[in-house]
Parts: C-alpha cells; structure tokens; sequence
C-alpha cells in the first residue's frame, strides 16, 4: 500500500489570489516646478509570472522536494512550504473523502495567457483515467476545461504507479516533462511539468481565475491529484504611455525594456501605463508647483563693497546651475560643493578636465610667479594633495641628479682614456688550445670593467660543471684547469661585477 507522508493540515482555504503587479512605474520625481521635466519608465514586463500557493497549500505530497525559487527547464516556480495543494488531504479533512475537491487562484490582474505552466502529479495514479481538470475563467465569463489524463499528460510522483507520459493535443496542446527526481525513504519520487499552450480564441480573453478540480477517491486509493506550482506566461505586449486616462493621448517612449518616456510638468498630472496584454493599468500622478518669482529663491543685498552686505545667493535648499547656450556648464550645489563641466561634483571643488576644444591641455595657469613651497601630486582619480617633499628639496634632488649624471659621463671618459672596457660592452675573448683535453687559456682583446672576474663552465644545455673567481694578469690571459669532461662541445661564461661581459665555445677531445 502506498505511503503519504508528514501531512500537514495547515489551511483549508480553497481559493487564492496573485496579488503582485506585473509591472511598476519608476518616476524620477512626483512633485516638480511646472515646465520642469520628469522621466518616466516601467520595470520590465517579465516573460513568466509565478503564483504563490501559499495560502492554499496544505501537504508536502514529497518530503525531499526542493521548495522556494525553483527553475525547470527556463520556466521559474515558487514553491511555498507546505509545497502542495492536494486533494487527498483537502477530501480527508471535508468529511468527504470521496467527494471532488477542487481550489481557485484569482489573478489580481487579469491578463492574456500564451502558456500556463504546471507541477502536477498523482497518488495513485491510474492509467487513463480522467479525473482532474483545470478550468480556466476569463473576464468574458467564457470558461475553457483542460483535462489531465493519467498516462497521458499526468503521471504519479512514486515510482511504482503510472510511469509514462506523451503529448496530446486535445482540447489543447499539452507537453510534459519531467523536471525532478529524488530519493525518499528508499523511495523513487519525481516531479513533471505540463506546458499547456492556451487556443485560440481563449488567448484573447484576459484569464482571471484556473481553477484546479479533482474527482479521485481517498477509499479506495483511486487517484488524488496535487499540484506544486503554476507559472503564466503572458501574450507579449508592449506598454503604452497615456495622458490622463488610460485611453488619453499616447506618448513616445523608447520602447522595451523599460519604456521610458519624459513629460513636461503641468500643475497635477496622472500618467497611465497600459498594455493589451493586462486588464490593470498603473498610474502615478505628478504634482506641478507654481513655483514662486525669482526674490522667492534669490537673494541680493547691498550695492556698495562696504558693510559686509554684498550677498548674492539663494534662500532654498536648492543647487545653483551655470548654464550657457543652454548647456549646463557647472554647479554650485545645496551643500557648498562646486563643480565645473560636471553637475555631479564629489568633492569642495571638482572640476571635469576633459575637454572638446583644440587645445594642449584643459587647464591653464597663465603668468604664474616663482615661488617656495610645497609640490602639489594628483592621483589616479584625479584628486589633489600636497606632497611630503617641499619644492626646496625637490630643486635640491634634482640638482643632485643633474651632478651623477656628469660623473657618470666623466668616469666613461676615463675609462675610455684608460682602454677600459666599458660597462655592459662585451669583450673580444678566445681560448686556446681548442679542441682541448686538460687545461685551456683564455685571451681577453683588452682588460674588463673591474679585474675581479668570474668564468663559469657550462655544457649545451646551461648546466654549470664548474666555476671559479680569478684575476686577470697583465698578459690579459689566465690558465683554465678543465675537469674530467667527455668528449663534445662545451660553453664558458665570463661574468664581471655580476654583469657577462663574454661568452667562449670550447670543444673537447
């Protein structure tokens, strides 16, 4: 006999309602000065819209079933916990356990469906059996019956009962899939989708109410239906902004996916969002304000530089903007901060250095004096400090490098007059004997950068078979002992103050 588990008899209620908006209106502002500007846009109209069961679910049919935010195959659910409406638990708790059962989901905006998306299964299953529908109500009254056929397009969610599924079309086109498997128990259960495709002319009509009805029997153990989500997806439409009325005179928007659209304020306004695929429409007012005369936000007293009144200044909390050509040029915000060629400034004073005319560079500082001070250093944003070196010791540094820079030239000088090698410049090196067995000489063209020289012994692939410190005598030679080597070829480095000054290719015998 088959197991149900953990039932929970949380809520009996057998209707429900979606109660969250397909879409919202997003306003810059509601209240403007009249002739001021505001955008306005929507959020995107989703492609699919989930219902919550929550206050219908009343059993989890499947412990281990996953719940919340769930997504199968690109089509999104939410899936409460209890996660199910069943019908076999709903019968249990009527007194009429043999009695049909059925529960109604509202759609607090109705709408054009294209596909509605659902988690059905069965306890106890039977092959072929006809005994749950889905009724779909729309605000015509008309009603469309979808039936469910064991087998066909439902299945149970144990394993051991009905297994199989296969598309139908009849009423309407129906594909299931299985979307879930788990473990509980021991026990294989699963979980199926059924896409439902909705006809022609139903998908026209804004859908209300699905109602879900199952005629199974609790007693006999003869077929009780549960369904774990719907999901709609609605007709795709485009949003429309009206003036007034949800009928008044359209305004251009740019379109999807958020169809912003900008209006002048006019004392108070509302302003309609509409779309043909929903029977709600949202609106937002906008409240123009006659805005007072200019002396309402200005102040200007005094005139004559005597006395501490010369003010010149606004009396509202609002930002000062320096406009030309009617272009907005810089601000002086509520706060004190200035900006120029930027209306955002983020600091006392932030001035935009990019700039569209034909010049060097963006600013200038013309007939500035010599001075003493401070250095000034900019960062990567662009911010200003003062450096921890003052301009004395900058000039001093500076100085400084100016004079290493002509001992370098004349220590070259020198050792040019001196037929020193200068530094990094390799050296004309040979040795002999070559092919050699026990011992090789080296012969330097001139005397190195520095007498304290290193050769390292190398074979082709760079490996060090020996290495050693010598000085060079005054014949420019000095006497290599070779080890035990094989035959073949073989590489000696000459190094000087870690720097190579030459290389020698040596063949043994």
């Amino acid at each position: 006999m088959k197991i149900i588990y953990t039932i929970l008899l949380l809520n009996l209620l057998v209707c429900t309602k979606l109660h969250s908006q397909p879409f919202s209106i997003i306003a810059s502002s509601t209240s403007k000065c009249n002739g001021d500007t505001v955008s306005l846009s929507t959020t995107p109209i989703p492609t699919y819209i989930p219902i919550s069961l929550s206050s219908i679910a009343n059993y989890t049919a499947t412990p281990n079933a996953p719940v919340g935010s769930q997504n199968y195959s690109g089509v999104p659910f939410f899936i409460t916990t209890p996660s199910d409406w069943d019908s076999y638990v709903a019968a249990g708790n009527s007194g009429q356990p043999n009695s049909p059962q059925q529960t109604t989901i509202t759609l607090s905006c109705p709408m054009k469906v294209d596909k509605l998306h659902t988690l059905i299964n069965t306890h106890w299953g039977q092959q072929d059996a006809t005994l749950t529908h889905i009724q779909l109500t729309f605000t015509n009254n008309s009603t469309l019956s979808i039936p469910l056929i064991d087998g066909v397009n439902i299945r149970d969610h144990h394993e051991f009962y009905v297994n199989s599924f296969s598309s139908t079309t009849t009423p309407v086109s129906i594909t299931t899939i299985n979307v879930w498997n788990g473990i509980y128990l021991g026990d294989s259960f699963r979980r199926d989708m059924q896409e439902i495709a909705i006809p022609f002319p139903e998908n026209t009509y804004f859908l209300k109410d699905i109602t879900i009805i199952d005629s199974g029997n609790n007693n006999s153990g003869f077929h009780r239906a549960f369904v774990s989500g719907i999901t709609v997806k609605p007709v795709a439409a485009p949003i429309v902004w009206h003036l007034g009325s949800p009928n008044g005179t359209i305004l251009p928007n740019a379109g999807s996916p958020n169809y912003q659209t900008t209006v002048q304020v006019s004392g108070s306004t509302t302003y309609f969002a509409t779309s043909t695929s929903f029977s709600c429409d949202q609106s937002i007012v906008i409240n123009g304000e006659s805005c007072c005369i200019d002396t309402c936000f200005w102040t200007i007293q005094g005139n004559v530089i005597h006395g501490g009144k010369n003010i010149f200044g606004t009396l509202s909390p609002d930002n000062v903007r320096i406009q030309t050509n009617a272009s907005n040029r810089g601000i002086l915000s509520s706060v004190g901060l200035f900006g120029w060629n930027t209306m955002n400034p983020s600091t006392l004073f932030h001035v935009d250095c990019k700039f569209p005319i034909n010049a060097p560079s963006s600013v200038r500082l013309e007939n500035l004096q010599y001075g003493t001070g401070q250095n000034l250093v900019i960062d990567k944003q662009g911010y200003v400090y003062v450096s921890e070196r003052d301009f004395a010791l900058n000039q001093k540094i500076d100085n400084l490098e100016n004079q290493i820079k002509n001992l370098k030239e004349e220590i070259q000088n020198l050792k040019a007059n001196m037929n020193l090698n200068p530094i990094g410049t390799p050296l004309n090196i040979t040795c002999f004997p070559n092919p050699a067995k026990e011992f090789t000489t080296l012969q330097f063209s001139k005397l190195p950068n520095g007498r304290n020289l290193v050769y390292s012994l190398k074979d082709v692939g760079g490996k060090i078979i020996q290495t050693q410190s010598f000085l060079l005598n005054s014949t420019l030679n000095f006497e290599v002992r070779l080890p035990q080597l094989a035959p073949g070829a073989y590489i000696i480095e000459i190094m000087s103050n870690e720097e190579k000054i030459g290389t020698v290719k040596l063949s043994t015998y």
